[in-house]
């Protein structure tokens, strides 16, 4: 079942630039390569983006007889990738000459794993385009990278993202459209780019001076970013545990301060990059914390009261 929210042509793709005009030239000139490789944060598109491009290239004959979505997660290992995958990789394509394989986190390959696909890409280059979904490219062996067209998919700006939201959340009175451009590039930059989440939030029932309290009364990365390299640590803390309690994971918390956080180095250069470098001191221990969310947040405020000059 189609997403409504998602785009099914390659114009309708926000914010991805590079891949866009790429793509656009693949249908264009009817060549298409043999694997691709779309990295970078969550939310951005790139599984959407995948999906488009395989429905592009297919056209009437994209159907499920001819593409196959693997979340790399779960189907890991190397039994899965010489057996399961690899029958999927010898099975021809109807109606069209390719059929398509989409990876979806790739990065949760086993190197094994990565070792075995590889022959399997050579193998069944002329039956299969490949594509790789991924948050974390390191992860992905340049055996792999070397055999795939790489793209960075980067976070959505305001406005790409406002733009995208108009299209799908277009007030019906004229009346509100300013509030609604407003509201979505507030939302926009409170989820750092995050497309995904930016419609989640839109389609949680919230009309949209609702949804512009909650942005505001919910925690704010911009407002959280300001205070770190002002030193304001009381509101720094106030604003982290405001979007912990609506339930927003620690992860998504760090990664939207740090892109707001990007926007200050015109104000502060120097304790911006004390933040940064503070910041990325303690990312790594971020994913093994052993005693919660809310400590996390305490222990990095106390680690910046040590380190930024006010």
């Amino acid at each position: 079942m189609e997403n409504s929210t998602e785009p099914l042509t390659l114009e309708g793709i926000a914010g991805q630039t590079a891949f866009v005009s790429d793509a656009l030239g693949w249908r264009d000139g009817g060549k298409w390569p043999r694997a691709v490789l779309l990295h970078g944060m969550q939310g951005t598109g790139k599984s959407t983006a995948a999906k488009v491009m395989l429905r592009e290239k297919m056209g009437d004959y994209f159907d499920p007889m001819n593409y196959i979505i693997v979340n790399a997660s779960d189907d890991r290992g190397l039994d899965y990738i010489r057996n399961q995958l690899k029958q999927m990789s010898a099975v021809k394509a109807v109606g069209t000459d390719k059929r398509g394989i989409i990876v979806d986190e790739a990065d949760g390959l086993t190197p094994a794993a990565q070792d075995a696909l590889r022959g399997i890409m050579e193998e069944y280059a002329d039956n299969v385009i490949y594509i790789f979904t991924c948050n974390e490219i390191s992860k992905i062996k340049p055996a792999i990278q070397s055999r795939c067209l790489v793209y960075e998919f980067k976070p959505i700006s305001p406005e790409d993202g406002t733009d995208r939201l108009m299209e799908l959340f277009r007030p019906q009175k004229s009346a509100g459209v300013q509030l609604a451009v407003d509201t979505f590039m507030q939302l926009m930059k409170f989820t750092g780019g995050d497309m995904r989440s930016a419609i989640a939030m839109v389609e949680s029932g919230d009309n949209l001076i609702a949804l512009q309290k909650k942005l505001s009364d919910g925690g704010n990365p911009s407002q959280a970013a300001l205070a770190a390299i002002s030193g304001d640590y009381g509101d720094m803390r106030k604003q982290f545990y405001s979007m912990l309690d609506r339930g927003l994971s620690l992860t998504f918390v760090m990664r939207t301060f740090h892109e707001n956080l990007t926007e200050f180095f015109e104000m502060d250069e120097d304790n911006t990059w004390t933040v940064m470098s503070v910041l990325g001191d303690m990312i790594p221990h971020m994913y093994e914390w052993p005693i919660g969310s809310y400590s996390f947040v305490d222990c990095l405020i106390a680690r910046l009261r040590k380190e930024v000059t006010v």
